[in-house]
């Protein structure tokens, strides 16, 4: 096996551009045969190529099977790394398998499965059938990833499908592809796709998805960027639920359908529909919510928020517009849910987006779509409004049998209106209704303007350009330009524009707008007239900074006339942008008197015409028409009348649109107009009934000869005329043909005075398929004819029995030839000789061929291949009727369902069931009317009920169906009113069967197996552990498990258990349970009770303040902390005691003592807490006494100068005992003694503190009882490390050894300089800068 490099850059830019662009309808795609498979069937491994061309492959681990015969790789056990395939692949899946994409894949690019062309399908065999694709830890940034990538289309039977991906770096992709085709999940088939991390492009599906699946679908793409989006659309049909989770993204960017039977749809993220309206929003194929599905929005905690929503069109922002469901407000609904809702009532939610502006008489005003804002009651819908002003209505559609439904006001105002209120309503077939009322603006006749360079002026007001090269006559409405050189010139109305000498419209290099015209008028005709000598008027541009733009050279709305003035316009649409030459939007273009036409268009892209519409090219001047270019619609002209009635219009006519059509529309070519010479083929439309049957729409005079020219200009003899004819899908209409049926795509059509009459032959007109008493309609040939002498009449030879030729021309309106008609005999093939003869008898005659045309043999009888069916409402059956004799002539059967609600039958006996019952098939014989039956019996779909393990009930039931199920003692019948249905607890822990029952018997459905688990018993031995206090969350519950879950009892607002215990939890009664999973359901609970502590004082209930000297304060008491349990808050209130004890609220104590002496004495506090608990401290309160008692004194011993004050206080807490005492008048040398004594100091406890200017201060505590006290104090310098009284180098040197450590000091707070707290180095300079007199110590 060789290997293969798995990804190629090409490629993923196709992928990429796909995602980005709009979804449409993709017709299926046929049968693509497989040329190639590569798998990595081991990680890190290579890519091999597998021998298709082998009957059968087993892996050598087992992991995946190759059988040719049906193109089917089988999955069993793989762990691999990449599958690739070219062409069509079936995938059979079974048991677990996995895909894990590499850490660094080439390219930067990864992919599970990855589809070059063909359709890929997987199914699921066996027991829970899974295929996963995940990734290991990508090593570089952003990689493109993609889960399974089907190039031609994608489907998934019975399989679960997982899908994930994390890109710690980055990432961008999709979970499902489908480049060219849809992804459809069918069966049980289930979906889960999870992308975190991504960037821009990122989607959980690329393209659409369609489920008509039992299986739940799961998407959550989390991430950043610019078009994060779940699925590019959204068809449900399936019982399934589906969630789709895109914060800040859009859950579905696309067409949406939801079915009737759909399960519930829950999504995050916005929803639009589409950009367009009328590309989605007004086709049921692209939009349609079935009327028993309610659209609810849901806050962040996931509750419903109420109110009403819809889908409506809305600009929010540049780059942000399209068709989003919003509320009332016109806010996205970014979270919410589309969920059955049985009776669903009829709502019309409210959209400003309806209000009608200001709007102007005579001009069209279309608004919005607005019944994506209905939804519920029962459709179809019918709209009135009350109050829309004179020319306004409401255009509606809504019809069972029709693609389209929608519902606007549109309309063309015809009265002036000052505005108001209209009220919409909306009625359903119950004839149950709902109203909105809308905001109408003014109707009047604004003023207009006219713009011109960029000057704008109102349109009824002359008005001159600065450069005089313009100036403008309001009452003729009248521009007239004479040597302007200038920007564009723009008109809200109709204009007269008189061309005097050469003149120049430039269009600007940066438009501000996306569509440029160099001249337009916006409403009424554009009048282009010269005057003098050489009148001209060009339109070109500059190179434009910008690019997809729209450029228009010269437009109007009405009818474009341009007389007597040559008129050019060169674009070049190398900057990328679609352009139109001139035209009228409404009208039609003239040109007249001398008036030539110049249009040349290079590069051009997208759709470009030289000029819209049709041109009536009725002057002597020539008209040449150029486009080259690249672009999808190239077209010369949408039209040519080219008119020489009273010698006008005999100018030539020269278009050359080489890749394109040169003209597309009516012809007419009158006898003195001039030659046409053209490069492109020639249409006159796409249906014979368009322009090609009418005299005024195709008519090429008789002295017009068809020439074909070779690509150097020469002549190619043979005869050309036009005809319908499908070349293919895209390419079909009347066009002009050589007798080969080849398009002319060169040629001319010139005057020849003696133009002989021309019948050109063409196969088109052969009679295929005739059937004796089968209607046939020829193609018409009169476009075939030319030359000779007009009128012509036809005449054929040969014709079948009942076939006639049917011509109109002369002075008839229509003008056509054809042969129609009912055969009626049998005729063997033959040939018809059709002959034209013109009004000088001469003639010219072609042959065309006939099929054999048989005459029937009766038919004696039918019969059935069976007369009984029993079909699945999925299944399908072909009915083979056998007409007697076998060589009967008409053998045509015609087939009737006798109840086409059951099953219906097309015209080839196919039989497809709709609902079900019973129905009986009947093939009647067209010749005869004999008859045969086949009995019908479409079966009830097999029950899919999934067990919702968290509601406890049976999901995915079909409403209004009666069910059965029974076993186990079991033997129930109920109505299903809604998708799930409760189960009872008789049914837990039984084995029983459900069946849909019909009214048929024979219609029940097979039997479901449903299995359903017991209920979890309630846990024992389960404990609690009181709150403390009624606020408190500091309470247990105990002997839990992880697997268990708790509540607070009557909430149901249920917590996981995440060990032995529950801690954090207030007081109340608890329920505990056994938790559920996937496959379990809750069990049955568990009620335990956490209380809390009573209101308690904790340190008892005596406080005391101690007694103290007569206006002292007590110090502060705070009870507060003292309280415990309770409710709280507490509130603290004084009941008793001394007037001067305060006590707050908080449970503050304070007070000053009085000033007479009192005795000892109580108060009670009271302290109340939330519950009106209360609870009583009581305080004893010490007698309040004058100062006694002993002294105290002592000697203070201090240096530094003699003159300086020592201070010295006695304090008892912050009181001040005394006055402070000031000691002076020292004298001798140091160190000075000086005595200190405080009198009649009472017991306590108290503080001694001294000071002096340049010390260090002293305090001491100082104890006083029934003694005296002495203390002598000694204080000394700052700076004064060694304590001699002297600061010289002594005190440094101590210093310094005390720094480094060698000789530490104690109680040396004189040391600290710099009063830093710290005694350092910077200490030490200090001390010497003292020492040595250039810094005193401050």
């Amino acid at each position: 096996m060789k290997k293969r490099k798995k990804l190629f850059t090409c490629l993923l830019s196709l992928i990429l551009i796909f995602t980005m662009m709009p979804l449409t309808a993709i017709p299926a795609n046929a049968a693509v045969n497989l040329t190639a498979l590569y798998i990595t069937d081991i990680k890190g491994g290579t890519s091999e190529a597998i021998d298709i061309n082998q009957d059968t492959i087993v892996d050598s681990s087992g992991g995946w099977r190759w059988e040719k015969a049906s193109s089917t790789l089988t999955l069993e056990g793989f762990d691999g790394e990449y599958i690739e395939v070219n062409g069509d692949l079936n995938i059979v899946v079974k048991g677990s398998n996995t895909i894990t994409l590499p850490a660094n894949p080439a390219e930067n690019a990864a992919y599970g499965i990855k589809g070059t062309s063909g359709e890929l399908k997987i199914t699921g065999e066996g027991i829970s059938p899974s295929l996963t694709v995940t990734q290991t830890a990508f090593t570089s940034d952003n990689p493109y990833v993609s889960g399974i990538d089907g190039w031609d289309g994608l489907v998934v039977s019975d399989c679960k499908i997982t899908i994930k991906f994390d890109g710690t770096k980055g990432l961008h992709g999709s979970g499902i592809e489908s480049s060219n085709g849809d992804f459809n999940l069918s069966g049980s088939a289930s979906l889960d796709i999870q992308i975190n991390n991504g960037r821009d492009f990122t989607f959980g599906s690329s393209r659409g998805l369609e489920t008509s699946s039992s299986g739940d679908i799961k998407i959550k793409i989390l991430g950043t960027g610019k078009r994060i989006s779940g699925v590019g659309s959204l068809e449900a049909n399936g019982t399934g639920n589906i969630d789709i989770m895109v914060p800040g993204g859009e859950a579905v960017d696309g067409p949406l359908i939801i079915g009737e039977r759909a399960g519930d749809f829950n999504f995050e993220g916005a929803i639009c529909v589409g950009y367009n309206e009328s590309s989605y929003l007004c086709r049921t194929y692209g939009f349609n919510i079935a009327k028993n599905k309610k659209i609810i929005k849901v806050d962040a905690s996931g509750n419903e928020v109420s109110g009403k929503y819809g889908f409506i069109r809305k600009t929010f922002a540049q780059y942000d517009e399209g068709i989003y469901l919003q509320d009332e407000s016109g806010s996205k609904v970014e979270k919410g849910k589309i969920v059955t809702v049985t009776g669903n009532p009829l709502t019309f939610a409210d959209s400003d987006e309806l209000n009608i502006p200001d709007l102007e008489i005579g001009r069209d005003y279309y608004g919005r779509y607005f019944h994506g804002l209905v939804s519920g009651g029962k459709a179809p819908y019918r709209f009135s409004a009350e109050g829309l002003p004179k020319g306004l209505s409401i255009e509606q559609l809504d019809v069972s049998h029709s693609y389209d439904r929608y519902a606007r006001i549109k309309g063309t105002p015809t009265e002036a209106h000052p505005g108001g209120t209209i009220t919409l309503t909306v009625t359903d077939a119950n004839n149950s209704t709902d109203s909105i009322e809308i905001t109408l603006g003014k109707v009047e006749k604004p003023p207009k303007y006219i713009s011109v360079d960029g000057e704008k002026f109102i349109d009824s007001e002359d008005k001159s350009g600065a450069t005089g090269k313009w100036n403008y006559e309001a009452t003729s409405k009248t521009l007239t330009l004479d040597g302007y050189s200038g920007g564009p010139i723009l008109s809200d109305e109709e204009l007269n524009l008189i061309v005097r000498g050469s003149n120049t419209v430039t269009l600007p290099a940066n438009p501000t707008d996306t569509s440029v015209y160099g001249i337009k008028t916006d409403n009424g005709k554009l009048n282009i007239t010269g005057v003098g000598t050489s009148p001209s008027l060009s339109v070109v541009q500059t190179a434009f900074s910008k690019s997809n733009l729209t450029v228009n050279g010269i437009i109007g709305i009405g009818d474009l006339t341009i007389t007597d003035c040559a008129v050019k316009i060169q674009f070049d649409g190398s900057e990328s942008f679609v352009c139109d030459g001139i035209g009228s939007y409404e009208g039609e273009t003239f040109t007249k008197g001398n008036t030539s036409l110049d249009i040349n268009i290079k590069n051009a892209k997208g759709t470009t015409s030289g000029i819209i519409r049709a041109i009536h090219a009725e002057s002597t001047g020539r008209v040449n028409i150029e486009i080259q270019g690249t672009g999808t619609e190239l077209e010369g002209m949408g039209g040519l009348y080219a008119k020489g009635t009273y010698a006008k219009g005999t100018g030539p006519i020269n278009i050359k649109v080489p890749d394109g059509r040169a003209i597309d529309g009516p012809l007419v070519i009158e006898k003195a107009a001039g030659t046409l010479t053209f490069e492109g083929s020639v249409y006159v439309g796409y249906f014979e009934t368009s322009y090609f049957d009418k005299k005024d729409s195709f008519n090429i005079a008789d002295n017009k000869r068809i020439i074909k020219l070779d690509s150097s200009n020469n002549e190619v003899a043979g005869k050309y005329g036009f005809v319908h004819k499908r070349y293919s899908n895209t390419d079909e209409g009347v066009c002009l043909q050589d007798e080969l049926g080849n398009q002319v795509k060169k040629g001319k059509i010139e005057t020849h005075t003696d133009n002989p009459l021309i019948f050109a032959d063409s196969d088109e007109l052969n009679l295929k398929n005739l059937k004796v008493q089968e209607f046939y309609n020829g193609r018409m040939f009169h476009g075939l004819v030319s030359g000779g002498k007009a009128p012509y009449t036809f005449s054929a030879d040969g014709l079948p029995e009942g076939l006639t030729l049917e011509q109109a021309s002369g002075i008839e309106y229509e003008k056509y030839a054809k042969i129609k008609g009912t055969p009626t005999e049998e005729q063997a093939a033959g040939t018809i000789t059709l002959t034209v003869t013109d009004a000088n008898n001469k003639t010219a005659s072609i042959q065309v061929h006939h099929d054999e045309i048989s005459v029937p043999k009766g038919v004696t009888g039918i019969t059935l291949d069976t007369t009984e069916l029993k079909l699945a409402r999925n299944g399908t059956a072909t009915l083979t009727a056998s007409v007697s004799p076998d060589d009967a002539t008409i053998k045509t059967v015609l087939w009737s369902s006798s109840n086409v609600d059951v099953a219906r039958v097309d015209d080839n006996g196919q039989i497809k069931p709709i609902a079900p019952g019973k129905a009986v098939i009947t093939a009647t014989t067209k010749q005869g009317n004999f008859s045969a039956r086949c009995t019908v019996y479409v079966k009830e779909d097999k029950p899919n009920a999934i067990i919702d393990y968290q509601y406890e009930t049976l999901k995915g039931l079909e409403i209004n169906e009666k069910y059965r199920i029974s076993g186990d003692g079991v033997n129930d019948t109920f109505d299903a009113t809604d998708i799930s249905y409760p189960i009872p607890e008789a049914w837990f822990g039984k084995a029983l069967t459900l069946t849909k029952i019909n009214a048929e018997s024979e219609s029940n459905s097979d039997e479901q197996v449903l299995i359903i688990p017991a209920r979890p018993a309630a846990p024992t031995g389960i404990g609690t552990v009181d709150a403390s206090a009624y606020y408190t969350n500091d309470g247990k519950i105990t002997g839990v498990a992880v697997g268990m879950q708790y509540c607070v009892r009557g909430t149901q607002n249920w917590f996981p258990v995440e060990g032995s215990e529950v801690t954090g939890l207030g007081r109340g009664e608890y329920e505990i349970r056994v938790a559920r999973t996937e496959r379990s359901f809750k069990g049955h609970p568990t009620t335990v009770t956490i209380r809390y502590e009573p209101l308690t004082l904790a340190g008892g209930t005596v406080y005391k303040i101690p007694e103290g000297i007569v206006g002292t304060q007590i110090e502060k008491v705070d009870i507060s902390k003292a309280v415990k349990g309770g409710r709280t808050p507490y509130v603290f209130s004084k009941t008793s005691g001394p007037d001067w004890l305060q006590v707050d609220g908080q449970g503050k104590i304070t007070g000053t003592r009085p000033s007479t002496e009192t005795a000892a004495t109580t108060a009670d506090i009271k302290v109340t807490d939330e519950d009106n608990t209360v609870r009583t401290f009581t305080i004893t309160v010490g007698a309040v006494t004058k100062p006694k008692g002993v002294s105290v004194s002592g000697t203070i011993k201090g240096y530094g100068s003699a003159s300086e004050v020592v201070t010295v206080t006695l304090l008892q807490g912050t009181s001040i005992i005394g006055s402070p005492q000031m000691l002076t008048g020292v004298s001798g040398s140091a160190p000075y003694d000086q005595a200190y004594s405080f009198g009649t100091v009472p017991a306590g406890t108290y503080t001694l503190k001294v000071e002096k200017k340049g010390h260090a201060p002293f305090t001491k505590e100082i104890i006083v009882d029934s003694s005296n006290v002495t203390e002598d104090v000694t204080i000394y310098l700052i700076g004064d490390v060694n304590k001699d009284g002297v600061i010289n180098v002594t005190d440094i040197v101590a210093l310094i050894n005390h720094v480094n450590g060698t000789a530490p000091l104690m109680g040396i707070d004189y040391c600290d300089l710099d009063d830093n707290g710290q005694i350092n180095v910077t200490d030490v300079v200090i001390l010497i800068n003292h020492v040595n007199g250039t810094a005193p110590i401050n």
